[in-house]
């Protein structure tokens, strides 16, 4: 896995289909990718990205989906 993918909200239909978006735009260009559906706070999914030893992540929150951009951890 190179990138994961960790929207901030869940619940926010609109962050998650831009995220959704993001994670198929990567698979297309062959990166190997994933996206973290889950509820858990942010710090969480960094938290657990970093143990798994993901190197890159996209945290994407509402200001990055309007402006059609990821914040790179």
């Amino acid at each position: 896995e190179q990138v994961r993918v960790l929207p901030i909200n869940t619940d926010d239909e609109a962050l998650m289909a831009y995220a959704r978006a993001l994670e198929s735009e990567l698979l297309a260009a062959g990166v190997r990718c994933t996206l973290d559906p889950s509820g858990d706070r942010i710090n969480g999914k960094v938290a657990r990205a970093e143990s798994e030893k993901v190197h890159t992540m996209f945290v994407v929150g509402k200001r990055d989906a309007e402006a059609g951009a990821v914040s790179l951890r």
